[in-house]
């Protein structure tokens, strides 16, 4: 009895916290004096996919995303020669890990536990050389890598406990649009994807941290697996907008780089990982977002599925022939330009 009032608890609690969300928005759209802007408050850069990176006050923009973000990633061989890109989802132990740049240096530290760090060039050259490519794909998009160095796969053999995993740096980056699974996102000929899932820079905001802190149930909360921004893996934070007016944007502009919002993040077991690369007990956030914000892309309604997607943060694309050496900073203005209708949660 207990344990199915728990439920009913929990239930009840995802559908108060649902509409509470609706009823927020609802008034956020009908208000006459709509607030269209926000403070950038923190800048992370994740050199490798599915690994812990760094904050910045300030960091450039590259050709698909801030520079070196997500430049890297672990890949396991295929039967037919190319590579899958895993994350902590199927290698736990990359949620341990991190990397950091020293931009003038040009040099990245890798750490991870039991093993000691390792310091390695980022410049450019490495990329470059004649060396093999080695056949890539996330979701449907196709690219190319090459093996970063030989020292480099050993450090993370090591690390994660797996003599098969190389490591890699995306040298063509993916092409959105010749994906057929790309959830239907519009993109165009020059959006271009390193090892991020689906675009080239994450966004999320404080509010919207601070409102999925009050909506896990108090049983699904623990020590060591408290709420923070990093474990979203965002590019950027900002603050001063109230949560979920982001459903609504469409196009913003952070200092004068201009961004085009691809679509709501799907969220998925890597937020579950707390710094220590320990998975939650009970799952969370992603349970809680399963239940409060589970709604379909826009992009979504015309393909066949079964749950839709626990959605939190936005996907978006720069134009990187205009904006590629822009610098993003902390305390730049976000301002949202244009906006859209924002999903229907169920």
């Amino acid at each position: 009895m207990k344990h199915w009032k728990a439920v009913a608890a929990a239930v009840g609690a995802g559908l108060v916290a649902r509409w509470a969300s609706g009823m927020l928005l609802n008034a956020i759209q009908r208000s006459q004096s709509l607030k269209n802007t926000a403070t950038v408050t923190s800048l992370f850069v994740f050199p490798i996919k599915g690994v812990g990176g760094f904050e910045v006050q300030e960091w450039p923009l590259g050709p698909h995303g801030l520079l070196w973000d997500r430049e890297w990633a672990v890949g396991l061989p295929k039967d037919d020669g190319s590579y899958q890109v895993v994350s902590s989802n199927r290698l736990q132990r990359l949620a341990a890990a991190t990397a950091s740049i020293d931009l003038a240096g040009q040099r990245m530290t890798l750490t991870a536990p039991g093993v000691e760090s390792l310091t390695t060039s980022v410049r450019q050259s490495v990329a470059e050389a004649n060396v093999t490519l080695r056949p890539i794909e996330i979701f449907g998009m196709p690219g190319s890598a090459v093996e970063e160095s030989a020292e480099a796969t050993a450090w993370w053999r090591r690390a994660v406990g797996n003599d098969d995993v190389v490591f890699l740096r995306i040298v063509t980056a993916r092409m959105p649009q010749d994906s057929p699974n790309h959830q239907g996102c519009p993109v165009t000929e020059a959006d271009s994807i390193g090892f991020h899932d689906y675009a080239a820079l994450h966004i999320i905001t404080r509010e919207g941290v601070a409102w999925l802190d009050t909506v896990i149930p108090r049983d699904h909360q623990f020590p060591g697996f408290e709420i923070t921004e990093a474990q979203f893996r965002a590019n950027v934070v900002v603050e001063g907008l109230p949560f979920p007016d982001e459903d609504t944007w469409s196009v913003v502009t952070i200092g004068a780089t201009k961004l085009r919002v691809a679509k709501q993040s799907g969220r998925c077991v890597i937020p579950t990982h707390n710094a220590a690369g320990e998975r939650h007990p009970r799952f969370e956030p992603t349970a809680t977002l399963r239940r409060v914000r589970r709604a379909f892309h826009r992009h979504q309604l015309g393909r066949p599925t079964k749950e839709g997607l626990f959605m939190f943060g936005l996907d978006l694309f720069h134009d990187a022939a205009i904006a590629t050496g822009n610098i993003l900073r902390v305390g730049d203005t976000l301002t949202v330009t244009e906006r859209q209708t924002a999903p229907e949660y169920f």
